[in-house]
This record gives structure tokens, sequence and C-alpha cells, in this order.
């Protein structure tokens, strides 16, 4: 009977372990800090984010990235921890779109080079992004925003 029940608790714990370290891999829960994704997101709503590999992202999606590596750009205290979100505006082959032609970051170059991507934030005036940066290599993309989570408490009781 023991050994019955030993079997039947391994046999339950360890495809639930798999679950979760494979819901882990794929599944980011983050907090949105600040105001450059705003009226889309606003400070303190939380994404729930689907991780991705380089150029697996499409135009118009919500993504998540690391921050520049640049000296001088906008770094986090803790690299590991943070994050930006940002909206794919076009990727590897897309035309520069014509509002950002004649920034300084683009150098008068016409379509997005291989392996990089144009990111913006939906309040142009509180973001850092690509109209600063210039073009974004493709490694920086680290997830898809899948959808925002209402974590509730904040309605009448």
């Amino acid at each position: 009977m023991a050994t019955a029940i030993l079997v039947a608790a391994c046999l339950t714990a360890v495809p639930a372990a798999a679950a979760v370290w494979w819901l882990r891999r794929t599944l980011v829960l983050v907090r949105v800090d600040g105001p450059s994704m705003a009226p889309t997101l606003v400070d303190g709503d939380r994404v729930l984010a689907r991780r991705i590999g380089p150029g697996r992202a499409r135009r118009g999606r919500l993504v998540l990235l690391a921050p520049p590596a640049e000296p001088g750009a906008v770094r986090p205290t803790d690299p590991g921890r943070l994050w930006l979100v940002k909206r794919l505006r076009a990727t590897a082959g897309d035309p520069v779109p014509a509002e950002f032609a004649g920034l300084p970051a683009f150098g008068g170059v016409r379509t997005v080079p291989a392996h990089h991507v144009l990111v913006v934030g939906d309040n142009p005036d509180e973001s850092y992004d690509s109209r600063q940066e210039g073009f974004v290599p493709q490694s920086r993309l680290r997830a898809v925003v899948v959808r925002r989570i209402d974590m509730g408490g904040t309605g009448d009781a």
C-alpha cells in the first residue's frame, strides 16, 4: 500500500514539476514601470509575455527587450531584472517609416538592416526608443506581450 502511494505521488509530482518548469521558461509576468507606453499600458500595469527567440515577433506587437548596453545609454541598476516594453514598429527588411527617416539615429538608411528592428513607445514624449537609439539588434528581443493582467484590488470591495 505504501509503495502504491509513493508511486502515485511520483507520477503526480514529476509531471507537475515539469509543467511548472516549462511555464517558467515560456511565460513571464512583468510589471510596467513608467509612462513610455501610455495610454496602452500605464505605470503599475502587469502583462503576461511569452518568451521568444530573435526574429520571432511581428510588426505592431508589444515586445519586451533587454536594455541597451552602450555606455551612456539608459541602463538598469540590475540588468538581469529590467526589460523595456515597446511596440515593434519595423523588422529587418522593412522600409524605415517616413516619420523616422530624417532622424539622426538612422543616418539616412531607408531599410531596416538584417538582424535589427525598430521599436517605439506609444508615448513619444516619455519614451527612450529607436527615435533616439536607432536600430535595435534582434538579439535584444526577449518576449512578446500576450495580454494585460488585471491583478484586482483597486476596485470597491
